[in-house]
C-alpha cells in the first residue's frame, strides 16, 4: 500500500572506541534490501528508499563531564532501480 513498498531485511554493524577518557571514535555499515519493486518506480520518485547500503563514521570528544561534542559522516552508495512503466519522454 502507499508506495508500494515491500518489507526489507535489513542487516546493520557497529563499532565505538574509547580511545581515552576525551575521545570516542565510531564506525558503522548499514545494508537493506530493495522495498521498491520496479512496477512501483513511478510512485517512489521523489522517495529516498533506493539506497541499500551506507557507511557511516563519528567522534565525540567531552570536554568536560557534561559538555560533549560529536561529529558525524554519513555516505550512501549511489543505487538505480529502473521501472516498467511509462515516465516523462517515453511512448
Amino acid at each position: 500500500s502507499g508506495f508500494g513498498w515491500r518489507n526489507v531485511t535489513v542487516v546493520k554493524l557497529g563499532a565505538a572506541w574509547a580511545m581515552d577518557s576525551q575521545w570516542t571514535l565510531r564506525a558503522g555499515w548499514n545494508h537493506s534490501s530493495q522495498p521498491i519493486t520496479s512496477e512501483n518506480v513511478l510512485f517512489n520518485v521523489l522517495a529516498p528508499g533506493v539506497i541499500e547500503d551506507h557507511v557511516t563514521l563519528g567522534a565525540t570528544y567531552a570536554m568536560s563531564r557534561d559538555l560533549a561534542l560529536s561529529f558525524d559522516y554519513v555516505h550512501a552508495f549511489n543505487q538505480t532501480i529502473t521501472g516498467t512503466g511509462a515516465s516523462q519522454g517515453t511512448q
